[in-house]
């Protein structure tokens, strides 16, 4: 294990675990609530998704049939943490990310409410994702912090009238097991969150929602892909395994400087 950051740079971490379809989940909205309320996830909001789907039974005459989802949003009194529910997945995700055992068994235990509660059957993926704000101390640059393989050409380009409005990457890694993506963006405005992700009802720490300026987002997921039965001690292995692999890819990512400044 690697030592504890006294101000690592995580501003969200996620953890998210697809199962199989329960088509009436909107049904049991309310008494999950009831359910998560108990264990201190006191607020809720639902978020209204409107998507179609093209039916081709007959190629001849395509028909577009509209569709709508609802994501319900569990969410504790201090907005730092909360679970999202869909008809095939639970999502969890926290903004004031202290150790991985606890960030472990407080997804766990949401999902075993769940489970309690409709019944699961199998698991399809498992996934971890962090979400690092990477800011450059005055007089420095995020060449001081990052590999230069995520910096983008804009660090090599020897043109001294060209600025950089943004720069992004995205590396797809396969091992034997499970994918990782590393995704980067560098811009400068304020600190955002990759449009995927509902933080509806959520806040920032403040050190993060106070960022506007020159930053870079290190977006990485990571995803064991392939159907098992439930077990909730099977899904905590599989989880410990995504974090060390993020934590390897991490420190691939960034510099001595980095880990450095942030200790």
């Amino acid at each position: 294990m690697g030592a504890k950051l006294a101000n690592a740079p995580v501003f969200l971490t996620a953890a998210q675990v697809r199962h199989n379809p329960i088509l009436a989940v909107d049904s049991y909205a309310a008494a999950l609530q009831e359910q998560f309320r108990k264990i201190g996830f006191t607020d809720y909001k639902v978020r209204v998704q409107a998507g179609f789907e093209i039916d081709v039974s007959n190629p001849l005459v395509p028909v577009v049939k509209q569709q709508e989802s609802r994501q319900h949003s569990y969410i504790n009194r201090t907005g730092s943490a909360c679970f999202v529910l869909e008809n095939s997945r639970l999502f969890f995700q926290v903004s004031d990310y202290d150790i991985f055992d606890t960030f472990r068994d407080d997804f766990l235990k949401g999902l075993d409410l769940l489970h309690s509660t409709v019944t699961l059957d199998y698991v399809d993926s498992v996934s971890m994702r962090l979400l690092d704000a990477i800011v450059p101390d005055k007089g420095e640059e995020l060449a001081n912090y990052l590999a230069k393989e995520l910096l983008g050409i804009g660090q090599v380009l020897e043109q001294p009238n060209w600025g950089v409005s943004h720069s992004a990457s995205e590396s797809v890694l396969q091992t034997p097991e499970h994918k990782i993506f590393v995704r980067t963006l560098a811009r400068h405005g304020k600190l955002s969150v990759p449009p995927d992700l509902n933080i509806a009802g959520m806040n920032m720490m403040p050190r993060f929602s106070a960022i506007e300026g020159v930053h870079l987002i290190l977006d990485t997921d990571c995803a064991f892909e392939s159907r098992t039965d439930f077990d909730l001690p099977e899904i905590s292995s599989r989880l410990r395994l995504l974090k060390d692999d993020l934590r390897t890819t991490f420190q691939a990512a960034v510099t001595t400087h980095a880990l450095d400044r942030w200790s």
